[in-house]
Parts: C-alpha cells; structure tokens; sequence
C-alpha cells in the first residue's frame, strides 16, 4: 500500500465511511488496514520527531482528571469547611479521589 492511499484512507474513515467498505476496497481485511495505518503513523510520527513520548509530569497527561490549580482549590475548599463529597460533585472525581489528595497520597507535588 502506497503512502498516498494510507493518506486516502485516513481521509475516508475520518469522514465516516465505514470501516470494511474502506479496508475492502484496497483489497485488505479491517484489521490488516488499522495495522498498516498503525505502523506508518507510528514510524512517520518517530521519524518527524514528534511520536510517542513520555509525557510531562506532574498532572499535566492527557490522562490526568484533574490539573495543579483544580488541587490547590480542592484544599482550599476544605480549608473554607467543605466535605470531599461535596467536592467531588464538582469534578470528574470520586469522594475518595479527594481524600487521597487531602491525605497527601497523590498530588504531594502540589503546593
């Protein structure tokens, strides 16, 4: 397969064609498709120097619920009387989330 028909068929599933008409039509299954656009944009992203890479600490993954400035108002409050409960209603957290903030189990970086 080309570079310029992974192009095309990036450009077609993202428009929403449907997976296998798309993989069909080069004559490949659904996952043999995912695995070559997987593979190039991998190798294509490495070689641009812009891949896979660690991502910073302290909060700031795309994974991460909350951010630095979310904690520091979680504290602040407690400080003002509020229940973690209370909190976690606010955010995309569970009471216990909060109370592992408090007890300094995670986001012990945050000042």
């Amino acid at each position: 397969m080309t570079y310029a028909q992974m192009r095309e068929a990036m450009r077609r599933l993202r428009a929403g064609e449907d997976q296998d008409t798309v993989a069909s039509s080069y004559d490949k299954t659904w996952r043999q498709l995912y695995m070559l656009l997987y593979k190039h944009y991998n190798f294509s992203a490495r070689e641009a120097g812009c891949g896979k890479t660690p991502g910073p600490k302290h909060g700031a993954t795309r994974m991460a619920r909350l951010n630095p400035d979310d904690v520091r108002t979680i504290r602040q409050r407690v400080r003002e009387g509020e229940t973690p409960n209370a909190i976690a209603q606010d955010y995309p957290v569970s009471g216990a989330a909060i109370r592992a903030i408090l007890r300094g189990r995670t986001w012990k970086h945050v000042a």
